[in-house]
């Protein structure tokens, strides 16, 4: 297999200061949705220029920002690749974005590798072109050279972008589809290193970015192995036995509900257990709460918790609501739940 230019030429001008290459040299790179909408009168992002590179993350992401849902088709998505050198630090990135996963729903609309000067002169050079071989983006770069004065290199533990790819979605089908990123691209340019140039690609961490296609509040969950699990939770039904909640002092309602995974957002046979948790409040706040557990949902399969009695001490304000969620495990803090509200007026 051939060297990487990229390596060839950093690591000759790191060996001209005799740099030392750390026992445990690791680095990451990290795929996150971006906030690219507010562009300067050049329609350049203005959170990727060169004094800023500093972006949010897309409102519509989640998980950290690696994966993104309610897409609509007429929209463009943005990925920051980003670099973040390990204990010894790093003169350089060339990676390349895999979105096999997710064709035919995405098409390339844009890509770039990016440079840092600014507010340090980390990477300031990029080797190379950046090229889409679909379902490829190869070669996305930046690098230092600090012996011949081309920039400093990261730090340990510093960030900084490679670059990014822009992506339409073409096509809006429910389902979740992984977009990686790693050292595999087909040019053969790629490659992480750090800060003496030495090959660190074995023992970094490549974390990939999510697309969920879905037209609900599709979550991510844990499965209970730490697996996560596309699914939106839906609850069904939220009954108390009447229509009206009494006035009279220490009143209580059974109350009961009903969820299931809603079809076409996980994969049939999906299955989650859930706790389920009813609350009942007025105007001044929340009188009763009752749980159940465990309570299984199926794709398009309700699971019904207990009947649970909930005690109504007083009927303030004109009116009592119930409030039902079926809490599921949280996947990297997603919010794993469904919930319903039913509400009874006072007589």
């Amino acid at each position: 297999m051939r060297r990487p230019v990229l390596f060839f030429l950093l690591t000759f001008a790191a060996a001209a200061v005799g740099f030392a290459s750390g026992a445990n040299a690791s680095a990451t790179v990290d795929l996150i949705w971006i906030d690219v909408s507010a562009t300067n009168l050049m329609g350049n992002p203005v959170c990727l220029m060169p004094a800023n590179r500093n972006c949010l993350p897309d409102p519509r992401s989640y998980d950290g920002g690696t994966a993104i849902r309610s897409v609509l088709v007429t929209d463009n998505i943005t990925l920051g690749v980003i670099l973040t050198a390990g204990p010894a630090g790093s003169i350089g990135a060339g990676v390349s974005v895999n979105y096999e996963d997710a064709l035919p729903k995405l098409g390339v609309v844009d890509f770039r590798s990016l440079t840092t000067t600014q507010p340090f002169v980390y990477l300031p050079i990029t080797v190379g072109l950046t090229t889409l071989q679909n379902p490829y983006i190869d070669n996305i770069n930046a690098a230092a050279a600090p012996p011949l004065g081309n920039g400093i290199g990261l730090p340990p533990g510093a960030s900084a972008y490679l670059g990014t790819v822009t992506f339409h979605k073409d096509v809006l089908v429910n389902g979740s589809s992984e977009i990686r990123v790693g050292v595999d691209g087909p040019g053969g340019t790629d490659g992480i290193l750090d800060g003496a140039g030495g090959n660190v690609s074995a023992t970094t961490t490549f974390n990939s970015a999510f697309i969920v296609n879905d037209t609900g509040e599709v979550v991510r969950c844990d499965d209970g192995a730490g697996t996560p699990v596309d699914m939106e939770i839906e609850v069904n039904a939220l009954r108390a036995g009447g229509k009206t909640v009494s006035a009279g002092a220490n009143q209580s309602k059974d109350v009961s509900a009903k969820a299931r995974i809603r079809k076409g957002t996980a994969l049939a046979g999906t299955t989650i257990v859930t706790t389920l948790v009813i609350e009942a409040e007025d105007a001044t706040g929340v009188m009763d709460t009752k749980t159940a557990f465990p309570i299984t949902l199926g794709v398009g399969k309700g699971g019904k918790g207990d009947r649970l009695n909930m005690r109504i001490p007083r009927c303030d304000g004109g009116f009592v609501t119930f409030v039902a969620t079926f809490w599921g495990t949280d996947h990297n803090n997603d919010l794993c739940e469904g919930t319903r509200r039913l509400t009874l007026q006072c007589n």
